[in-house]
């Protein structure tokens, strides 16, 4: 059987059989396939209206006739009127390899006329005939006959008076496929095994399979040119190749996807990452401990191939992987594959292209190898040349072109997002995808101008694809494509774009004219307020260009003014078109420009700004109000983004004055660099999105009390997005005050006389001693307090004071401070008298208080029985009589007996006095009463037989006196005055 293809690689290979073979069983079927790829007459004279061509018909028509084993088929015909042709004609027969090994195969170069009949070039090297006859190996694939390689040229001898008119023929032979091509790559299958003999001489011009072509797999090849200074990126060309390797397009290996093949020559990326570290940008890590993660940081502006690891090491001089290899030598640190082309090309005033002009022709002829352009698209990346001073037009080149089924492009831009939309051209892609309906919202891929640079991901970070584009970087889930018409005049905000897209973002116009960027399963805000009025158009595909008096808004090369265009989805995987030889640009090797608008470098950089472009504001109030020190106060952030795009990286900044309050404990995604400084990472807020975040700071207990007096504290919150820009900075600060007090429950937990007299002398004063136990539950501390004593009694007895207010400095929580009051007490009749005696205390300074005044006061009450005033005590001369003079005198009669025995019985009167007083001082409060004091002493003065030591150097006066002192009344003192007298 032999049929043949009218083309290579079209969506559907059309194949028109001239005969049908029946194998026999058991055949092993093998595909013989003749591409011819260039007819060319080599004597204009016997082409041009003369020889093959009659008189006054120009150029010929050519077609071909070829025979596989004996089986005729014959080509369409080529354009009229041409001297050469590179038609790319496919005619394919099937053989039976085991009936035979070698294949007879002719070639015939007709020119077809229509007012005579169709005449036969030569194509045969041979004298003695026209026909290109050759023998093909089935087992090697290798031909013989006429001649051994892709070429041949008839020889134009005549020998038998008929008319020779010779053309030179190449051709390629597979026994792989059916097509020539298996996978349909454009690149013919022998090209991929054995490499490419563009010109015929037997030597490979071209080898494909040293440079990785793979004839069951699709295969694209770019040389890519650049100028000094403005060269690609190893990151922006991966992001390139990802794209293509996880294309959904099936191949005959079993996989799938396109490898692309970037020749930059020998171009290594100093900002490379030698190491080849992979997945820092999708990892869930802030690699380079800027505070931003994965898409958020700018660094990971291509979320598959970017690195969020800080400076690259590609020019360290250092071999950072052990491999051997160091910097520019190591194929980590390559720009691209270097496969003997992509150079520097050095471009002057003069030279510099706008699109393709003559200027970028003249480039390519000085550096593209002509060898290469069945197989290469050429491409240079370059500036565009500035525009003339007025009055003379300004150039208005674009950020690049590209041929629309073709090879050839340039990119003015330095994104590899613009590389790949002009590729897209040349791979027959459209602005619209199949049309040139542009930025539409529906339509996510590099050829819409609004997402050129990449398609924003919802988490931050680009990738670059075409439609539909991937879900999951690896291709292995992808959104849906065609997305479902818009129709401008009846958009529906209840409805997401693709509500099965988590991960990609569509850009558009908003009603309010701002670039708004939103997930394709959110819903879109297509006015960009609260409402969409039935029936209004909103232009969602239009850009605005500048003015000179306003910046321009989105690409302006989509400046349009329709409010009811009908917006289709596309799918351009579908229609990528890898074969350049089907179309005119790509068959005849001419350039053929392509009216560009396209986003230039600065464009791009404005857009990138618009689409980060938020509105957030900051809320910020704290409670409670006033705020005790020692206690937490609240504070609620409440941030909402009222911009159009998404803030990626919200993060909030709270922070009060130093020491005023303690961020302790920080919530979930904060942390304290200070303890009066909260910093946290809030994450995406999507337009419209309200988040509220509660944090506490805690008072110090102090506060109030080392400050003097109540304040206020004044919190500072910000918010910003860390990784876009806000339309409206003056709210995204906000202040919370809240005034700072002293609060604390102060308390009196026990108040009594440590040992109230029961009897007294009329006319004497007696010092009492009064104790209380201060206390302070807090929360603040400590506290300054205020203690007040109120004495009372009757008529018939005096005491004083009858107020007295001490202040008990820094009182702490849970301090249990024993505080001594004194209180004289005298008698004027005897009897028996009442005594109260009551405690309070409170705040010594006014604005501090106290919430539970309850137990703030304690009273103590007792009786005293009033003696005549001229009983005085009696005269003791032993221990038993000095006990019961001590009761008689109504003092302590609840010592036990044994005490006090006990201790007389070890001290005897003749016991130096100092001993004595420094012994019942260290024996317990029993015995540190004045009046035993003053009872000793005068039964010691007064004991027959005893001699008072009255040397100095027998006494520690200075123990005596601390010791009494303790007390802090009159009486001891007067005391302290009797014993100096007595050590006299």
């Amino acid at each position: 059987m032999a049929c043949f293809s009218t083309g290579l690689h079209s969506a559907k290979i059309f194949l028109a059989c001239s005969a049908l073979e029946i194998l026999p069983a058991g055949a092993r079927p093998v595909p013989v396939t003749v591409t011819i790829t260039s007819v060319e007459c080599t004597q204009n004279e016997e082409c041009d209206a003369a020889g093959i061509e009659a008189a006054g018909e120009d150029w010929p028509d050519f077609y071909a006739r070829v025979f596989i084993n004996g089986v005729q088929v014959d080509t369409p015909r080529a354009d009229d009127d041409q001297q050469k042709i590179q038609p790319f004609w496919t005619v394919t027969g099937t053989v039976d390899d085991s009936v035979t090994s070698v294949v007879p195969i002719t070639i015939q170069i007709w020119d077809h006329d229509s007012t005579s009949g169709d005449d036969i070039a030569d194509s045969s090297p041979q004298y003695d005939h026209n026909n290109l006859d050759l023998v093909l190996d089935l087992a090697t694939g290798r031909w013989s006959g006429d001649t051994a390689t892709s070429c041949a040229t008839g020889d134009g001898v005549d020998t038998d008076d008929d008319d020779y008119y010779p053309v030179r023929v190449c051709f390629d032979i597979s026994t792989i496929s059916a097509s020539g091509d298996a996978d349909g790559d454009g690149l013919l299958d022998t090209w991929e095994i054995s490499g490419l003999d563009a010109d015929g001489d037997g030597t490979v011009d071209i080898d494909l399979p040293g440079m990785g072509a793979d004839p069951q797999h699709q295969d694209i090849f770019l040389e890519l040119d650049y100028e000094a200074g403005r060269p690609p990126t190893r990151d922006g060309i991966n992001a390139m190749k990802r794209a293509f390797a996880a294309a959904p397009r099936p191949n005959p290996d079993g996989t799938t996807g396109i490898n692309l093949h970037v020749d930059a020559g020998a171009l290594f990326d100093a900002g490379a990452d030698e190491a080849g570290r992979a997945g820092t940008c999708t990892n869930g890590i802030d690699d380079d401990g800027d505070g931003l993660t994965d898409g958020q940081d700018g660094s990971c502006f291509y979320l598959d191939a970017s690195r969020e690891v800080g400076v690259g090491d590609c020019g360290n001089g250092i071999d950072d992987d052990g491999d051997g290899l160091v910097d520019s030598a190591d194929p980590q640190c390559l720009v691209g594959d270097n496969l003997g082309g992509g150079t520097v090309v050095t471009i002057t005033a003069a030279t510099r292209a706008c699109g393709l002009d003559g200027n970028f022709a003249a480039i390519k002829a000085a550096q593209f190898n002509p060898n290469r352009a069945w197989v290469f698209h050429y491409a240079i990346q370059a500036a565009a040349p500035p525009n003339p001073p007025p009055p003379a037009p300004p150039l208005s080149c674009a950020g690049g072109e590209g041929e629309i089924g073709g090879n050839d492009f340039i990119s003015h831009n330095l994104d590899a997002g613009t590389v790949m939309h002009e590729l897209g051209h040349n791979l027959n892609l459209q602005h619209g995808g199949s049309n040139s309906m542009n930025c539409k919202p529906n339509y996510i891929s590099v050829m819409n101008y609004n997402l050129q640079s990449g398609i924003p991901q919802v988490t931050g970070g680009r990738i670059l694809d075409y439609s539909p584009p991937r879900t999951a970087l690896n291709g292995s889930t992808r959104a849906t494509a065609p997305l479902l018409p818009l129709l401008e005049n009846a958009l529906k905000e209840a409805l997401a774009v693709d509500p099965a897209d988590a991960s990609n973002s569509i850009v558009f116009m908003n009603g309010q004219s701002q670039i708004t960027t939103v997930g394709a399963n959110t819903l879109p805000d297509w006015t960009g307020d609260a409402s969409l009025p039935t029936g209004a158009g909103i232009n969602i595909d239009n850009g605005i260009p500048a003015t000179a008096t306003a910046p321009a808004t989105g690409a302006p090369g989509c400046a349009n003014t329709a409010l009811n265009s009908l917006l289709a989805g596309d799918n351009d995987w579908n229609r990528v078109a890898l074969n350049f030889h089907q179309f005119g640009a790509g068959a005849s090797g001419a350039i053929v420009r392509n009216a560009e608008t396209s986003p230039t470098q600065e464009d791009l950089d404005r857009m990138q700004q618009e689409m980060r472009r938020t509105d957030l504001e900051l809320t910020l109030t704290a409670a409670p109000d006033p705020v005790a020190a020692g206690t937490p106060v609240t504070y609620a952030a409440v941030i909402v983004n009222h911009g159009p795009n998404p803030s990626l990286a919200t993060s909030l900044d709270l922070e009060v004055p130093p020491a005023s309050a303690l961020f302790l404990s920080p919530p979930p995604g904060c942390a304290a660099p200070s303890p009066d400084k909260l910093s946290c990472t809030i994450g995406m807020l999507r337009p419209g999105e309200t988040r509220t975040l509660t944090m506490i700071a805690m008072l110090p207990a102090d506060l109030i009390y080392l400050a003097g007096a109540p304040f206020t504290i004044d919190a500072t919150g910000n918010v910003t997005d860390r990784a876009g820009n806000d339309a409206v900075p003056t709210n995204n600060t906000s202040m919370a005050t809240v005034k700072a007090v002293a609060v604390a429950d102060l308390a009196i937990s026990s108040f009594e006389p440590p040992n109230p007299p029961r009897q007294m002398l009329a006319g004497e004063p007696v010092v009492i001693e009064l104790a209380s136990i201060l206390g302070s539950g807090g929360p603040s501390s400590p506290m300054d307090t205020l203690l007040t004593l109120r004495s009372m009694t009757d008529n018939g007895a005096n005491v004083t004071p009858t107020l007295l207010t001490t202040t008990q400095a820094a009182l702490r929580q849970d301090e249990a401070r024993t505080v001594f009051d004194h209180a004289i007490l005298l008698c004027k009749e005897p009897g028996n008298h009442k005594f109260r005696f009551e405690h309070r205390i409170a705040p010594d300074r006014a604005p501090d208080s106290d919430p539970a005044a309850g137990n703030n006061t304690a009273v103590h009450d007792f009786a005293i029985e009033c003696l005549p005033g001229e009983q005085q005590p009696p005269l003791f001369e032993t221990p038993e009589r000095l006990l019961r003079g001590l009761r008689e005198a109504g003092l302590d009669i609840s010592v036990g007996e044994s005490d006090l025995l006990s201790w007389l019985s070890t001290h005897p009167p003749s016991t130096s006095y100092p001993a004595i007083i420094t012994s019942i001082m260290q024996n317990g409060w029993h015995f540190r009463q004045p009046a035993y004091i003053d009872v000793i002493v005068w039964n010691y003065e007064q004991t027959p037989g005893v001699t008072p030591p009255r040397l100095t150097a027998d006494v520690d006066t200075e123990v005596l006196k601390r010791a009494i002192l303790a007390a802090s009344n009159e009486r001891n003192g007067k005391t302290i005055e009797d014993f100096n007298t007595l050590l006299q």
